[in-house]
């Protein structure tokens, strides 16, 4: 949806217009001059939309990047979980019982190996 054009106001500027947006930043014209922000975060408390169609689509931009950033922050975490499991299935651990036995294996084939060759 184009934006350019569009009126807003802001709680402190006033009324403005849209001159220009892209996916991450607004430049509206208010009477003292251009003013930039954060788009659509700016929608969320500051400016509002005279357009209820504008507003619509604004809202479910807002909408879109919230999940965004919750599947983002689902990504992230999920690859702290990766990460921290995986030294855990990488370790082969040994039991007490089998390492004493493993042990003893060892003690009994060097005693072998010393008698054999004194």
């Amino acid at each position: 949806m184009n934006l350019r054009g569009a009126s807003v106001n802001h709680k402190t500027f006033g009324e403005g217009i849209i001159k220009q947006y892209d996916e991450n930043y607004l430049v509206i014209s208010f009477s003292q001059g251009e003013k930039k922000f954060v788009y659509p975060d700016v929608f969320e408390s500051f400016i509002s939309v005279n357009d209820s169609n504008i507003a619509e689509f604004i809202n479910s931009e807002i909408e879109k990047k919230k999940r965004d950033k919750i599947k983002q922050q689902d990504i992230t975490n999920e690859k702290r979980n990766l990460v921290q499991q995986k030294p855990q299935q990488n370790a082969n651990p040994i039991s007490k019982p089998s390492f004493m036995s493993l042990m003893k294996t060892f003690s009994v084939e060097k005693t072998k190996t010393m008698t054999k060759s004194n």
